[in-house]
């Protein structure tokens, strides 16, 4: 093999670090070869000889390689290398990360570390490059011992070099190791493509719960829900760690727009006592790509003259409303002005609008000049002043209307209590311009009052109604029930009646207060709070202080000394002697502090324990 036309040992091969890739056996697919020198800057050409059948470079079935060259360039870099991390799998490892290929002689040596003051002793096979990292990334195991619970000191020496023998300067740098009560938080998310947005976490997170759906809502600008476009995340190995990294993958196109808000929330660290992060809300930069377009344009389902004209985006209301910016196509095939019968009406969301023409004209079909066969627009913009992609557009009119009205979108429904209510919030695939209540139940009860803000509608049940009927029967449903559309009295901006339908939503989870108990025995005392659904147990730890026990026959304030998760019980434990049977114990839940969750739903997520008027109140048991 050859550089240049010379032996590729004139450039100071180094045999003892070049191997063979992939090798099995007598085979490879490859070598990485090193040398002890730098190779000449700028462009080269590697040669690889004929090989010989038997003998060199043949393959499996003995049939030799023939004479090839390749380009490739050697870049020059200047400076000193940096680190720029180093980070731990509080597993035993830690991964130094350069900004740049190291030096495999220098960056290998583990005595150019040091770990707390002591300098690393390892076997030289603990210390690598991480598989992927270019030569950027050094993994050293076998640590543990080493490393401190909490804060050590890394320092990594100055006699390391680049690939371009440029030294390093003397660096230390601080490493967490083992339990930490630091919250999981995102530190970056940001949009790739159209159907890809990257979140970073400042710690390693449970992949399971990091790669689950619900986890996530997304919305558009216009505040529509679009979550149920997300298809799957993947995780993304950075230096070595896949705990920190994840890929949301929307279907093509969805992320096209200007700008969209992220919800994340529910994610947990990898820490012994896990650790639940605070909800965190972002707004992206899209791609922008879609610009302003006409969507669709129909005949009216309830008014045989009038025609809708649907855009892509807000509009400004008064461009959308200028009689002037709107032609049509007649059935003789002229493009004229609107006539001076027609008016023009607005969507209350300004992404429609409807043209009703007078009696005499007829839509969609036609051979006269009173037939309207094309709607078109020009001159209008949205509401950020942007203009249609090409200025003007006409197009034809859809009569086939009869299904197309908005329905459920499948597994966006979400319930929550608000105080003793309870609100139901569901996606349609399109908004409505008459909303009636009585289309919608849930569990099979009409709401007390709806609206509708965008594609979504919400429901809510008033605890102050029918004394609360409605709520008990939906709570005691269990962990889920359904949210349906059984009339189609509403319509969207057609005249399109919405579709019939249904799809689960899960309940948070609530208290069973008559089957609360307190027990006082010799090894320690204990309360049970229970509840109508299994909870999560995964960070049963943060539930320490999400209820307030007192003992009011003393006037004692208990402090729990650790909590635990049986199912659907939460059990509290206390020192010996914390109370005596007979004692009445106060339990009330803690307005400031809840963090109990159901069991993960699939890919729908959790639901979080939202104490009632009479959870915060509290109940009284008697200890037995």
């Amino acid at each position: 093999m050859k550089i240049n036309k010379r032996s590729i040992r004139n450039y100071g091969l180094d045999t003892s670090n070049s191997e063979l890739k992939d090798q099995c056996g007598d085979w490879a697919d490859g070598v990485d070869l090193y040398f002890d020198s730098i190779l000449p800057i700028g462009d080269n050409t590697f040669t690889i000889p004929d090989g010989t059948s038997g003998s060199k470079f043949d393959n499996g079935a003995n049939i030799p390689i023939q004479s090839q060259s390749k380009s490739f360039t050697v870049e020059s870099i200047s400076g000193k290398p940096q680190v720029e991390s180093v980070t731990t799998n509080n597993a035993g490892t830690i991964y130094i990360k350069y900004n740049r290929a190291m030096d495999q002689e220098t960056a290998l040596e583990p005595g150019n570390y040091k770990i707390n003051g002591d300098t690393v002793n390892v076997d030289s096979s603990y210390v690598t490059f991480d598989s992927g990292s270019g030569d950027s990334v050094v993994k050293i195991k076998n640590v543990g011992s080493m490393l401190d619970q909490g804060t050590n000191t890394i320092l990594v020496k100055n006699n390391i070099e680049d690939t371009f023998q440029n030294s390093i300067s003397q660096t230390s740098m601080s490493l967490y190791y083992g339990s930490s009560s630091q919250k999981p938080s995102v530190t970056s998310a940001s949009v790739l493509d159209d159907n890809t947005i990257r979140v970073k976490f400042n710690k390693d997170v449970v992949r399971s719960y990091a790669t689950n759906k619900g986890n996530y809502t997304i919305t558009d600008s216009e505040g529509n829900n679009i979550s149920y476009k997300l298809n799957n995340i993947n995780t993304i190995t950075v230096d070595g760690n896949n705990n920190r990294t994840f890929d949301l993958k929307f279907d093509d196109n969805t992320l096209n727009g200007s700008k969209y808000n992220l919800t994340v929330k529910n994610i947990i660290d990898t820490e012994a006592k896990a650790n639940v992060m605070d909800d965190y809300t972002t707004s992206v930069s899209g791609m922008d790509t879609s610009g302003l377009s006409v969507t669709e344009i129909v005949k009216r389902a309830d008014n045989d003259h009038a025609v809708t004209m649907f855009f892509s985006k807000t509009m400004d209301d008064d461009s959308i409303s200028n009689k002037s910016n709107y032609v049509f196509r007649d059935g003789t095939g002229q493009v004229k002005s609107l006539p001076g019968g027609a008016t023009v009406t607005s969507s209350y969301d300004d992404k429609s609008v409807t043209i009703e023409f007078s009696s005499n004209y007829t839509i969609g079909s036609g051979s006269s000049s009173t037939s309207v066969i094309q709607l078109g627009v020009k001159d209008v913009v949205d509401q950020d002043g942007n203009s249609l992609d090409l200025g003007s557009y006409i197009g034809d009119i859809s009569t086939d209307y009869s299904s197309d009205g908005p329905g459920l979108i499948s597994g966006t429904s979400q319930m929550t209590f608000s105080g003793d209510d309870i609100k139901v919030k569901v996606s349609l695939t399109g908004s409505l311009d008459i909303l009636d209540m009585n289309d919608f139940r849930v569990d099979g009860y009409t709401p007390d009052s709806i609206f509708s803000s965008g594609n979504d509608v919400i429901l809510t049940y008033k605890s102050g109604v029918k004394n609360g009927e409605k709520i008990d029967a939906i709570k005691n449903c269990g962990e889920s029930t359904n949210v349906s559309i059984v009339n189609s009295n509403s319509v969207d901006s057609a005249g399109r009646s919405i579709r019939t339908g249904s799809t689960i939503v899960y309940i948070p989870p609530t208290t069973k207060s008559d089957q609360f108990t307190a027990v006082s025995s010799s090894n320690n005392d204990t309360v049970n709070v229970v509840f109508n659904q299994s909870l999560d147990k995964d960070i049963q730890n943060q539930y320490s202080d999400d209820f307030e026990f007192k003992d009011t026959t003393t006037g004692k304030t208990l402090s729990p000394t650790s909590v635990s998760v049986d199912g659907k019980n939460v059990v509290y434990k206390f020192s010996s002697s914390s109370f005596d049977k007979g004692d009445t114990i106060k339990i009330s839940a803690n307005s400031s502090s809840i963090n109990i969750r159901s069991e993960k739903h699939g890919n729908y997520g959790y639901t979080t324990y939202s104490p009632s008027s009479d959870d915060l109140d509290g109940y009284t048991v008697t200890a037995k």
